[in-house]
């Protein structure tokens, strides 16, 4: 007998002489976030302040690509813990900014204004 779940990934596989009414006892389905139930994960605060979108791209173990579309704060969540190289551009002015970061736990950036030359 195969049991499987839309809820769970996988099956779960009993061998059983059915007589009767048969119940299966004990099946759990439980939820992993990011791999593990006790991962840590970080999250990341901008400060847009530029008057266009800001776009923020995390290079590491595992790349995150973000936007802030909002003038102000933004945060980022659900982040793997480890060392990015952050990449940081505006629509509303040319350039882009890049940092080496090292991201546990609540990290903050900014703010970014562009610059009147």
């Amino acid at each position: 007998m195969q049991f499987a779940s839309s809820a769970c990934s996988g099956s779960l596989s009993y061998q059983k002489t059915i007589k009767g009414n048969v119940s299966l006892k004990g099946f759990k389905c439980i939820a992993q976030k990011l791999g593990t139930v006790d991962q840590k994960v970080a999250q990341l605060t901008v400060d847009n302040r530029t008057g266009g979108t800001l776009y923020i791209t995390l290079k590491g173990s595992t790349n995150y690509y973000f936007s802030a579309v909002n003038q102000g704060k933004t945060t980022f969540k659900d982040i793997l813990p480890g060392k990015y190289e952050i990449g940081i551009r505006s629509s509303g002015c040319g350039g882009t900014l890049t940092y080496n970061k090292k991201l546990e736990g609540k990290a903050s950036l900014g703010p970014f204004f562009c610059s009147k030359n």
